[in-house]
């Protein structure tokens, strides 16, 4: 539930002014499959190009949306598990690399063109991204991520 106020105040067609409120949006039903896209490109007006944004974004491995179809109170929450991730390798959008880890039979696998291996979860969260702003030592970047919703 957001809260509409201060600048972001709601306007009232009844009496024409702007009012506190609460705001919510429901789904109809909860999709399958989640895709969330994690922008790590950005357009720099000053210098007239796109740069890799290389912050920690820090990716659950189990996301829970609670309640998202119905008003009801104690209306079941949604579980998703993550289940690949595409990875950006590399200094900036211009070149790098992309690879993806996806999730099978409980194990990680690594996919890099023709080569396939076998990884560790904590190596897929070596993918979080840097530590510092400019993060030199990690150009691993999640970028696209994909969950699946649990069987309940």
């Amino acid at each position: 539930m957001e809260m509409l106020d201060r600048d972001d105040k709601f306007f009232c067609d009844r009496c024409c002014c702007l009012q506190e409120a609460k705001k919510r949006m429901l789904l109809r039903t909860v999709p399958p499959c989640l895709i969330l896209h994690l922008k790590r490109f950005k357009y720099v007006e000053a210098q007239g190009r796109l740069r890799k944004l290389m912050y920690r974004v820090v990716f659950p491995m189990e996301l829970k949306l609670a309640n998202t179809t119905s008003d009801e109170p104690g209306a079941p929450d949604t579980l998703y598990h993550l289940t690949a991730v595409v990875v950006h390798v590399g200094s900036g959008p211009h070149h790098g690399h992309y690879v993806s880890l996806i999730k099978s039979g409980g194990q990680w696998l690594f996919f890099d063109d023709e080569n396939v291996e076998l990884i560790t979860e904590s190596q897929v969260q070596s993918t979080f991204g840097s530590t510092s702003e400019y993060g030199q030592s990690n150009m691993d970047h999640g970028y696209i991520l994909l969950y699946e919703r649990a069987v309940q």
